[in-house]
């Protein structure tokens, strides 16, 4: 989806950029397209266990509908870290969908991430998710699920007036 390729974009844009990243087959046209732009940076699992074989860090990027099909499959290692990025799923709920006890992290990556020019809410802190979300613009971390509601509500509320904006000012720019 957008937010997983607005990832995909900021990792590899960015000055220390990861050296590969292993993405699921699942969005097959935003991944053709990574695949086309940067065939040297992305490969493409033959599978979600391939790409959680592949990785230390997982992050989970799917409507929260299509959690269960996507981690109740998976094997896990004790090592992984997976990092949520769906909208009001709780922690909980990501490790009774796959079945595990490893670190869940929940995220708010917001598409600027692609340009490195925002902060990522992040609730529990954790290396992991340090390390990716530094790159992309900073980590804000916050003290529990709760807090990281709030933020939920904020940035869906702004990122429906910075949409209103941005066709106000198209409508302008037709306008001469």
């Amino acid at each position: 989806g957008d937010i997983a390729t607005a990832i995909v974009e900021g990792l590899i844009g960015a000055e220390d950029p990861p050296g590969s990243l292993s993405l699921s087959p699942r969005g097959r046209d935003n991944v053709a397209s990574l695949i086309k732009r940067f065939p040297d940076r992305v490969t493409v699992a033959d599978d979600n266990q391939s790409v959680a074989d592949a990785a230390d860090t997982i992050i989970v990027a799917v409507l929260p509908e299509q959690l269960d099909d996507v981690l109740a499959p998976l094997t896990f290692r004790s090592s992984h870290v997976v990092i949520s990025a769906l909208a009001g799923v709780t922690i909980a709920e990501v490790r009774a969908a796959g079945g595990v006890e490893v670190p869940v992290i929940r995220a708010i990556p917001m598409p600027p991430v692609r340009n490195r020019a925002v902060a990522t809410v992040v609730t529990p802190e954790h290396p992991a998710a340090t390390e990716i979300f530094d790159v992309l613009g900073g980590t804000l971390p916050v003290a529990d699920e709760a807090a990281l509601s709030v933020f939920s509500s904020v940035t869906g509320a702004v990122s429906g007036y910075l949409h209103y904006l941005a066709v106000v000012c198209s409508w302008a720019e037709s306008k001469g």
